[in-house]
């Protein structure tokens, strides 16, 4: 049988309290990985949370490399950089448009 764990439990694990984690289960269900009703108790299978964990992490050299990438070639790909334009470009379509 597969380990279970409490409210308790992950709560220690996220380093948030009880009431932080009942608070997020029943108004922000997307916050906390899936849960089990065992009459009023409240459990959480270990695997499903590492899992979830493992799903929600951001950021690591990996995810860096990729955003930096996607960036580089969609800004290539259209030519023109995200954002306002600066004053020189604002100027050269002024002049261009005369």
């Amino acid at each position: 049988m597969e380990k279970l764990i409490t409210e308790n439990e992950l709560a220690e694990l996220f380093q948030n309290s009880v009431l932080t984690i009942r608070r997020n289960r029943s108004a922000h269900p997307e916050r906390l990985p899936p849960h089990i009703k065992i009459g009023s108790s409240v459990r959480y299978r270990l695997s499903s949370v590492l899992k979830w964990l493992e799903e929600h992490e951001v950021g690591g050299e990996t995810a860096c490399a990729q955003n930096t990438t996607a960036k580089t070639e969609s800004s290539q790909s259209t030519g023109r950089r995200r954002g306002r334009p600066s004053k020189t470009e604002t100027v050269q379509a002024k002049n261009a448009g005369k």
